[in-house]
């Protein structure tokens, strides 16, 4: 009887402990992504690579970007 509270209060900080773990993943992927974006931006302002090949390696980033979103979307859904 007196052993209910508990584990609800239990279950529900095990919700949140979760869910803010999840939060902060995310944001921290998001920020890398950009981070990756901004440095190419800066090597092609600088001269450091040319057009073809800025425009290449873009293509990649937001390659990757797309495929690590649909694999984090898969592993989530168990596979489906």
């Amino acid at each position: 009887m007196f052993m209910w509270p508990g584990f609800i209060i239990l279950f529900f900080g095990a919700y949140i402990l979760i869910r803010e773990t999840d939060r902060r993943h995310k944001s921290n992927t998001e920020s890398t992504e950009e981070s990756s974006l901004e440095i190419l931006k800066k090597e092609y302002a600088s001269g450091k690579i040319d057009r073809n090949e800025f425009l290449e390696k873009k293509k990649d980033l937001i390659s990757l970007r797309s495929d690590i979103k649909s694999f984090s979307k898969n592993t989530i859904q168990g596979g489906k």
